[in-house]
């Protein structure tokens, strides 16, 4: 059942997680509002804290330990990771603090919009798709420090590909150019959601594909990773649902930060 699932010695809340996301949020209100002394917008603080929250629920609850026994809970995991948390980040920072590291760096606004976000989406998108390639994550399996790193940059890429979308001092940019982006972006994305379900289609759980990248991405522990969770899971439709879940998550994140870029801050 699921709530045994919740109570696995290795599925615990992570507290060492949460003392460092409220110790972000106390420097983020303490950076606006007495160092910077700007005044903090409710919306924008709100956004901050589901940000951080979020991250807390991919990476420091029970969540995090079960995402690994599933193909879809798995791509939701990650999909939160890297196609909502970033663009809710992004809207919870206040313009004057982007315009002032943006003068710091002296990067030409035009250029940091337009060309350093293509060149990073083109990036995630390649580094994204090897992810999930079998001998990549035997290779990250091996190697926890390499994996620590290698989702760190994927982060830090994807924060600069949401830019041109979610950057609060991009609210002026033509329409036209944030939807061709956008859909520039869901194209890139997608090779790495339509694997999984071009080999469920094909054969399943008997592709070797599958069946490697099935080895790789359960966790270690006592328990069969397979029996944690109940039916339809870990089935050929479990890997239909990750590349449908995934598509479905990036096209949800385009969509929620278009409706709050269009909220006054």
């Amino acid at each position: 059942m699921m709530y045994e699932v919740l109570l696995e010695d290795h599925m615990q809340w992570n507290i060492p997680w949460l003392i460092g996301l409220v110790a972000i949020a106390c420097f983020y209100f303490f950076l606006i509002k007495y160092w910077m002394k700007m005044n903090l917008k409710k919306k924008q603080s709100s956004l901050f804290v589901l940000c951080l929250c979020l991250v807390y629920l991919s990476l420091g609850s029970p969540f995090a330990g079960v995402s690994h026994a599933s193909f879809s809970l798995h791509m939701i995991q990650m999909s939160i990771i890297y196609f909502i948390i970033p663009p809710l980040f992004l809207l919870g920072i206040p313009s004057q603090i982007i315009e002032y590291m943006r003068k710091k760096i002296n990067l030409r606004k035009k250029k940091f919009i337009l060309f350093l976000p293509f060149i990073t989406l083109c990036i995630f998108a390649i580094l994204f798709f090897f992810y999930h390639m079998p001998f990549v994550l035997t290779l990250l399996s091996k190697y926890p420090a390499i994996h620590k790193v290698y989702g760190i940059i994927l982060f830090i890429l994807a924060v600069i590909m949401w830019w041109p979308i979610a950057g609060t001092a991009n609210r002026q940019l033509p329409k036209k150019k944030k939807k061709r982006y956008a859909f520039l972006s869901s194209l890139l994305i997608m090779p790495a959601c339509v694997i999984f379900i071009v080999y469920a289609f094909m054969d399943g759980m008997t592709n070797p594909f599958l069946n490697e990248l099935t080895t790789g991405l359960c966790f270690a522990g006592p328990s069969d990773p397979v029996a944690l969770l109940p039916p339809p899971f870990n089935t050929k439709f479990d890997q239909i649902a990750a590349g449908l879940s995934m598509m479905i998550m990036h096209k949800l994140g385009i969509i929620l930060t278009y409706k709050v870029n269009s909220l006054p801050f």
